[in-house]
């Protein structure tokens, strides 16, 4: 059905291109308008810009231009109706009155536009027979909770035990046998052409275009079948380049900048109830290339949840580890008591509960560590050393400073050691910048009353939480850095700050940095977020670099070496009296 011309100006008047475009590339405000590198050519500097007067874009380089609905369409390779839904779904446009279709395929054989014909009326025949007569399938997914409005947005379907009722339907649609098993629906058996999904509920399967391309059934007796039949692998339907629900979600993934990756189709359904649209499902396979392009494409922040026993973390475990780099931000869920699985929590804890579980993530290191731990007996000597041994590998691979700190003090905790076990198997420089000689150098009062009032403002404002992990990283006092260490846990595990519920918190875990923030809490200075706190801090840091190499350079026989030492002294000079001027301190020379 065609979507009226009002309809599209009223969608468009109603967005901000802004806002879509942002989804997909970074954009920088410049003026009134934006700018940003043209993802349409081999762009290096931001070539495009995007007028929010016009709600255009138009690349200076390459010509790409247009509105809202080109660039989407460009960008996603998508019909123009297309991209005008994706848009609609955006900003909660109800198009639901018009009939929405996949984008036109490339050019293709007349024999494999059959197949696609085929597999569609076959999902549409499993949908009808699921409905429209008393079965075993209904029956299961009444069980759980999923009715009509379920099954037909995500096109489930039963196929009966009696295969010849779906082999007649197709044969009168005119499809031959051959066809009817080159689309992976049926198979020879002593000659006789049966449905490969007979006794099963039906899961329809898409591509990342939205073409129905395959299907796979679930056993629902207690037969020593296999739980799940698929498609076999044809030229409709390849695992490698389909994750189940991917087209469906795509809009509201790029809505919520987030998308949950799950186990299984009624993991996705789960969420569905829940009112959570943008969550595929893996369909048992790592991620391909091709998926990961896909998902990278969406610049949203990846969730993994899997279930909670011990085959689902053992497989997010091992999906994870398979990621290598990715541009994505990914994270994890936790394991939840209210149930194995996310149909169990919801089914257990409803809406609040899924909201819940979903929100309390870890980080992929924090997730290894949790899963390591779990699998540990702690009370066994060999299997709490080889957990110390995967700790300290794990530290030794991060760059952060505070972050290296966190997990020190978290597997302290955790393993119930001293801080000494862990750190004597550790470079202690990469650790304890607060050692390094250069320190009494250093104006020790202005310093350190600096690092006191960013750790007073950590507890109360999340900007100087960010500020320090992004700018800062460490505290040369090792109370200090004890103290920011744990308010960086608090934030990472709660997302927010809260001076009395962050020294509770700790009170649990290491009673003599709690007394410290006590102590910092009850000083009278200021609470709110100031960057020159933070710049002081940092001052020190580099004071304390410089020392080093003018140290290194001092004993250096190497003339070349000794040039480089010269240079890079000359850079963290410069460093530091960048610092100073930004905050209007005196350009004085180290």
């Amino acid at each position: 059905m065609r979507i009226d011309e009002q309809v599209i100006e009223d969608i468009r008047n109603r967005v901000n291109i802004v806002d879509v475009i942002s989804k997909y590339i970074s954009v920088s405000k410049k003026g009134r308008n934006y700018v940003a590198v043209c993802p349409f050519h081999n762009d290096t500097n931001p070539s495009m810009q995007i007028s929010v007067d016009k709600q255009i874009y138009k690349c200076f380089a390459c010509g790409a231009g247009g509105n809202v609905f080109t660039f989407v369409s460009e960008f996603e390779k998508v019909s123009f109706i297309e991209a005008v839904k994706i848009v609609a779904d955006f900003i909660g446009y109800d198009l639901s009155a018009y009939e929405m279709v996949a984008s036109p395929r490339e050019s293709v054989s007349e024999e494999v536009s059959r197949l696609y014909s085929l597999v569609k009326e076959a999902s549409e025949y499993y949908t009808y027979n699921l409905l429209n007569s008393d079965n075993e399938g209904l029956k299961y997914f009444s069980s759980r909770g999923v009715n009509k409005e379920i099954i037909d947005n995500f096109k489930l379907g039963y196929a009966s035990d009696d295969s010849s009722k779906i082999i007649r339907y197709l044969t009168k649609k005119g499809y031959s046998t051959k066809e009817i098993v080159d689309a992976g629906i049926g198979v020879l058996s002593n000659g006789t052409l049966v449905d490969r999904f007979k006794g099963r509920v039906i899961f329809t399967l898409t591509n990342m275009k939205g073409e129905i391309v395959g299907f796979s059934g679930r056993k629902i007796d207690n037969s020593d079948a296999s739980k799940y039949v698929n498609s076999n692998e044809n030229v409709l339907f390849n695992k490698s380049s389909c994750l189940y629900n991917f087209f469906e979600a795509k809009s509201f993934i790029l809505k919520e900048n987030t998308v949950y990756v799950v186990e299984g189709f009624m993991d996705v359904i789960a969420l569905y109830k829940a009112g959570v649209k943008n969550a595929i499902a893996t369909m048992g396979v790592a991620l391909s290339k091709e998926h990961l392009k896909a998902l990278e494409k969406l610049n949203a922040k990846m969730v993994f949840s899997f279930d909670g026993d011990n085959a689902g973390q053992t497989s997010m475990y091992k999906m994870i580890d398979s990621l290598g780099s990715t541009s994505l931000k990914v994270v994890t869920t936790g394991v939840s008591e209210a149930g194995k699985d996310l149909d169990e929590i919801y089914n257990k804890s409803g809406v609040k509960g899924i909201t819940s579980f979903l929100n309390n993530t870890y980080s992929i290191n924090e997730f290894k560590f949790y899963y390591n731990l779990r699998k540990t007996n702690l009370d066994n000597f060999s299997d709490k050393s080889r957990f110390i041994d995967y700790v300290v590998k794990l530290i030794k691979s991060i760059s952060s400073v505070s972050e290296k700190e966190y997990f020190i003090t978290l597997a302290c905790n955790e393993i119930h050691c001293s801080r000494d076990v862990i750190e004597q198997s550790i470079d202690k420089k990469s650790i304890k910048v607060i050692e390094y000689a250069g320190e009494k150098h250093v104006k020790a009062n202005r310093y350190d009353n600096a690092e006191i009032q960013a750790l007073k403002q950590m507890m109360y404002d999340e900007k100087a939480v960010l500020y320090y992990v992004q700018n800062v990283g460490f505290m040369f006092k090792s109370d200090n850095m004890k103290m920011s260490a744990f308010i960086l846990e608090y934030y990472y595990k709660f997302h927010s700050v809260n001076p009395l519920k962050i020294i509770e918190y700790v009170k649990d875990k290491d009673f003599k940095v709690a007394d410290g923030l006590i102590k910092v809490y009850e000083m009278d200075i200021p609470e709110e977020f100031n960057k020159s706190v933070f710049d002081v801090v940092k001052q020190r840091s580099i004071k304390v670099e410089i020392d080093s190499l003018l140290e290194k350079r001092k004993n250096c026989s190497d003339l070349l070496e000794a040039t480089r030492i010269a240079s890079e002294i000359a850079k963290k000079k410069d460093e530091l009296r960048e610092i100073k001027t930004g905050n209007g301190e005196k350009k004085e020379d180290y």
